[in-house]
Order: C-alpha cells, then structure tokens, then sequence
C-alpha cells in the first residue's frame, strides 16, 4: 500500500472523528513536560497552542528532523506491507520523541484501526484533529497573516488534514516575518491555494544554534 494512500484513507477515519472539547489554559515558557504529561494522560482540555509554543522553547526542540525520523520511515515500510501492528509499534517509539507529530498521530490511527483497536484509532484521531486546529486558528494561511508553525512537518500535516498536494515550495515574507510559501491543489475539487507559514520559530532555531557554533 502507496503511503500516499495511506494518508488518504487515514484522513477519512479522521473526518469521522468527534472532536473533544479545547479551553483556554494558561502557560508558561519551559511548562512543556507538564503540559505533555497532561496530553498524554488523555487531558483534552488543554491549551494545544501553549503546548506547541512550550515545546518550540524546550530542549526537545527539533524542527528539522529528530531521532524519530527513522521510525516513521519504518512505521511507513510496516504499513505498505499491512503489518499494521508493527505500524503502531514503530508510531509508538516515533511518538516518544516527538508526540506532536501529527503525521504520525494519522498513521496510527490507521494502523490501529486496521488492527482492531478503535479506542486507540480514537484518540490518535483526536490528538490530531486538535493540533491541526491549533494551527489553522493561528492565522488565515495568507500573506497578511499566515498560518503559525514550530516546524515544517506541520505545514504538510495541515495540508494532508485540509486536504491539498503539495506543490511548489519557495522561501518568502510576511511582512518581516520570514514564511514558508506552498502552492497546492485541493485534491477532490482541482483549485489552487497557496498557503503562507509563519517559520519564525524554526529559523531562530537554527540560527540559534549556528550562532552557537561561532
């Protein structure tokens, strides 16, 4: 099975999904872990947002790769051969790095439907919906205000969630901010969008730690 169909028929499990209930918290900068442990202990309430912008300010933060990369590469092997309890496995030592992945969260919420175990479909489902939401409610997705991101793979999750192939990547401005400029498609009606990320948080990372090394 393609990956892109995987991604295809996991968006479906998504859409059928309720989402839970998101109130405003309040947080700190360094409250990651604590907002993480809430998260994980099925606490929906959360504030999604405060969580992402904790973890951008974490020594966790990875927005260009991480050691989870490798497992999703072999979650994504599993899934094309149908193995889909190695899939939830391998989704399972992906997420222990990087629990906010949301392309993950959708691929084990396939897998683990597939394998028989809705509960766990759920709340991947739900995980996802909610930080998709995040994101999307951060901007409009234009040039004047565009959509606010913590690392690149959430700007092709949003486009996986909403919906759109990817096309053409360049690097521009929003005003002064730098952003991440994609041309898509919408895959079922053929129109074109071009949506604007904010990546002021990934680039001051790298250019963190490039200062770092002079």
């Amino acid at each position: 099975m393609r990956p892109t169909l995987c991604w295809a028929i996991a968006l479906q499990l998504l859409s059928t999904a309720s989402l839970a209930s998101q109130q405003p918290a309040t947080d700190t900068a360094g409250a990651y872990h604590a907002l993480l442990a809430r998260l994980k202990a099925r606490d929906t309430s959360i504030d999604f947002t405060a969580l992402r912008l904790a973890y951008a300010h974490s020594p966790e933060y990875s927005p260009y790769g991480s050691d989870a990369d490798d497992l999703r590469d072999s979650m994504m092997a599993a899934l094309q051969r149908r193995d889909y309890r190695r899939a939830v496995q391998q989704a399972d030592s992906a997420l222990t790095f990087d629990y906010l992945d949301i392309r993950t969260h959708v691929m084990r919420a396939f897998a683990a439907e597939q394998a028989g175990d809705s509960a766990a479909a759920t709340w991947d489902r739900v995980v996802a919906s909610l930080l998709t939401r995040s994101i999307t409610r951060s901007g409009s997705g234009n040039a004047d205000s565009p959509y606010v991101v913590v690392s690149v793979a959430e700007e092709y999750a949003v486009l996986g969630m909403t919906g759109y192939d990817r096309g053409r990547q360049s690097l521009g401005k929003c005003g002064k901010r730098p952003c991440d400029v994609l041309e898509t498609t919408n895959h079922e009606t053929g129109q074109p969008r071009t949506f604007y990320f904010d990546i002021s948080l990934p680039m001051g990372h790298l250019d963190h730690l490039f200062d770092n090394k002079h």
